[in-house]
């Protein structure tokens, strides 16, 4: 999406909130959603994403180029913490890798 849209685009903006409603939503229950990232496969909270969906494999290859093979959404997550995220994301492969990987970036962020 970031090469359509910015961070601050109306759409950008809204698919990010769609993103932390459903997240914070899960939360209550959950209190940490973990996404693993391998070899082109995506497992949400132990379930395998579907492998026949194309961006399945390129959201799992991209996460992997950044050095994120894991990600952890935990009770207290804020909107202006996914807005962050996505603005880092939006920097793409060879400027996060620069910097360390997605990682290392976040903390910068902090």
């Amino acid at each position: 999406m970031c090469r359509i849209y910015g961070a601050t685009h109306p759409n950008a903006k809204e698919s990010i909130r769609s993103m932390f409603e459903w997240v914070t939503g899960i939360l209550p229950e959950k209190r940490e959603i973990v996404i693993n990232m391998a070899e082109g496969k995506v497992v949400v909270e132990g379930m395998p994403a579907d492998e026949r969906n194309p961006m399945i494999a390129k959201f799992a290859k991209t996460f992997n180029t950044i050095h994120a093979d894991n990600l952890f959404f935990e009770e207290g997550l804020t909107l202006e913490e996914c807005e962050r995220f996505y603005e880092v994301l939006c920097l793409g492969p060879r400027h996060i890798n620069a910097q360390g990987g997605l990682p290392e970036m976040l903390k910068q962020r902090d």
